[in-house]
């Protein structure tokens, strides 16, 4: 069935997609900012689950894992060693009853490590911390528009500017995007005049909306460099094409996506989506 949509919906232009419930779940927890869970990322390496990433937040990282250790059991589940598929690992993570998990691992020296996580609430930033590259020039790195970037970028710009910061790069590299508004958010800090035309949006059954600057600029920025490359999508290249259209700053990087259109989801009763 699965297969099927995906073919119908390829005959109608290259961005329409289907999302299953599964997929959609971990789109919604990085748009969301947060989810509730142990703070661990993972893969198969031939028959192995091996750890590829510990979320500062999370109860993981608290309780030692670090990326190479391999995963073993989860509860009274092996996972590693009997060929399982990815697939099967995340259904044993997700479809468990309770917010204890049992996990033995094993670590990079070689150790046989067993620890009980309780799930928690853990933050998924979209904007890394910022940093002073000088005197005078800070570096901010935005990695998708999620429904608290805007916040996340005015917290990190408001600390490099109380430590000197006069001039931003602002790196959109490998950013595919992600909600309109906060994008057209921040952008509007790094313009100081009202009025100019950020970006619009029109489509074949939808009037035109215009999103201007405000003048409303709570922090003085004068030069602006944005780094894109071909990750850069969407809403990474609306920031990117208006500070070039404005003259406001200088792009550098490569070619970014191209994809010049804002998409609309509709949820379907299965907890899927198009």
């Amino acid at each position: 069935v699965n297969n099927a949509i995906n073919r119908v919906l390829s005959s109608l232009d290259p961005h329409s997609s289907y999302i299953d419930n599964r997929q959609l779940i971990q789109i919604e927890h990085r748009l969301n900012g947060s989810y509730k869970g142990i703070g661990l990322e993972f893969l198969m390496n031939k028959d192995t689950i091996l750890i590829t990433n510990v979320l500062e937040s999370g109860p993981a990282k608290s309780n030692g894992f670090k990326v190479g250790d391999k995963i073993l059991q989860i509860n009274d589940v092996k996972v590693s060693g009997v060929n399982m598929k990815l697939r099967a690992v995340e259904d044993v993570i997700s479809e468990h009853e309770g917010d204890a998990f049992d996990i033995d691992r094993l670590s990079a020296n070689g150790s046989l490590i067993s620890a009980k996580l309780l799930k928690e609430d853990i933050a998924l930033p979209s904007v890394e911390k910022g940093v002073l590259i000088s005197d005078s020039i800070g570096y901010i790195k935005v990695n998708h528009f999620a429904q608290k970037t805007y916040y996340e970028f005015m917290t990190q710009l408001d600390t490099l500017s109380s430590q000197g910061l006069k001039h931003l790069v602002l790196d959109l590299r490998q950013n595919p995007g992600g909600y309109l508004t906060q994008a057209t958010k921040i952008l509007d800090q790094l313009f100081n005049r009202e009025g100019r035309l950020l970006v619009y949006t029109e489509g074949r059954t939808s009037k035109r909306q215009d999103y201007f600057t405000t003048g409303r600029n709570l922090f003085d920025v004068d030069q602006v460099a944005v780094l894109i490359d071909e990750g850069s999508a969407s809403a990474s290249e609306i920031i990117a094409g208006a500070i070039q259209d404005n003259d406001r700053g200088v792009l550098i990087g490569s070619k970014s996506y191209g994809k010049g259109l804002v998409q609309e989801q509709y949820n379907l009763s299965d907890g899927s989506a198009l």
